[in-house]
Formats: structure tokens, sequence, C-alpha cells
């Protein structure tokens, strides 16, 4: 067996960053790209495994609460064997992200990962491999904000429906905001009709959103209740 040590950085899913963090590996030896091809170093040539699938298992509600939970963003180093075939084999975490949770998914999700494996003159070996998984905490530390809020124009229906309320009204609609700023999930909640309730989800999708950020000042996901004003023109 080639027990030579592997650094690599995933790119899979919400949870990672997808940048190599070499003070997050473990060992030393050739480093794996987030594309699964090994960085030449003068070290090493670049003979070990290659990455070919990386897929993370599906966030179940116990792992994005335990995300939610984090502090800062935190990373769970797994150590396992690339064998001869590309697959992985006694996958463990060799370092805790501090939730036990969160390390069990990322053994979990290493596991169903392939390789080419490394190679050691010419032929297919198994290889020993370490790889950070950096999860990001989703702990909201600034909400998340309208940058424009654009009202559509009234229709007719609108205008019929809005004669029920001469001072105007808030309605209150339930979203999700990407971490990218783009809305999702779109709801309004507070109001028993459908046209105005229609209304105002149309003016959440046309507006812009600054999206929230953790406690390191990542920018993350959030549901977020807003209040849309509608009111006479």
């Amino acid at each position: 067996m080639n027990h030579q040590w592997i650094a690599a950085a995933a790119a899979a899913c919400m949870l990672l960053t997808g940048s190599f963090s070499a003070e997050a590996a473990a060992g030393e030896g050739i480093l794996l790209g987030k594309d699964g091809v090994p960085v030449q170093t003068q070290e090493q040539p670049a003979q070990g495994p290659r990455l070919v699938s990386q897929k993370m298992d599906e966030k179940t509600e116990a792992v994005q609460n335990a995300m939610a939970e984090l502090p800062h963003s935190r990373s769970a180093v797994v150590r396992f064997t690339v064998d001869e075939s590309g697959h992985v084999e006694d996958a463990s975490v060799l370092e805790s992200s501090g939730q036990p949770v969160l390390d069990s998914y990322a053994a979990a999700s290493v596991r169903e990962w392939t390789f080419r494996p490394a190679l050691e003159n010419g032929r297919a070996v198994s290889s020993r491999v370490s790889v950070p998984i950096r999860f990001v905490s989703t702990k909201v530390a600034v909400p998340a904000a309208p940058l424009s809020q654009n009202m559509p124009d009234w229709s007719g229906e609108v205008k019929k429906s809005m004669e029920a309320h001469p001072e105007g009204l808030d309605v209150f609609v339930s979203c999700y905001i990407e971490a990218d700023g783009t809305v999702s999930d779109i709801h309004a909640v507070s109001v028993k009709d459908a046209v105005l309730e229609k209304y105002a989800e149309k003016c959440i999708r046309q507006w812009k959103f600054q999206p929230a950020r953790n406690p390191d000042g990542e920018a993350v996901g959030s549901r977020v209740m807003i209040p849309v004003r509608i009111s006479a023109k």
C-alpha cells in the first residue's frame, strides 16, 4: 500500500467553500485542487488520486440545524483510503467540526466519492487521503434586507380590492433569500385577498435584496418575513 498523504479541498453543494485550505488539511504530500487535479509541488510528483465524483449527501433537517448552530464556519477533516479501483474505504473523522452531526454527514458523503487511483510506476495503487470539508455557519448575524423596492403598477383588480383599504395596508410575505440575493419560495401569509396577496408576491419577485451574513461575514441564505406596504399612489 502507498501511504502517501494527500490533502484535498472539495466543492460540493452549498456547504463547501470551493477553495483549498492548507491549514485545514492534515499531513503532507500531493495537494488536490478543488477540481480534483493534483497540484504540482517540488516535494512530490503529481501521481496522487484525482477526484471523479464528489457529490454530497442531501442535507437533513438535523444537518441544517447543526449548521445554524455553528458560531463560526468550521471544517471536519475526513481521513480515508482510496483503493486501486478508485473507491473510498475506511472513512473516519480525523478532526471534528465541533458538531457530531456534521462530522457524520461529512464522513458519510465522502464514502460515496470516486477517484482515479494514485499511480506508482504506472500501476494503480491504494493511497491514504485527508480531506477538509468546510461547513459554512448559517447563523444569521446581519439579516437580509431589500436594496430596491419597486412597486408594480396596479391592475384593475388591485384597484378594486384596494377600495376596501383607503388607508393602505401591509401584506406580509414569507420568502427565502438565497446567498446570492435571489428570492425563492415566496408566499403571502397575512391577507385573505388573493388579488392583493398575488400583487405583494409580484412586488417581492421584482425587489433586489442584500443577503444575510453569518458571524464570519459570509453571505448565507435565510428565510424572512417582509411587509409589503400597499397604499394609494
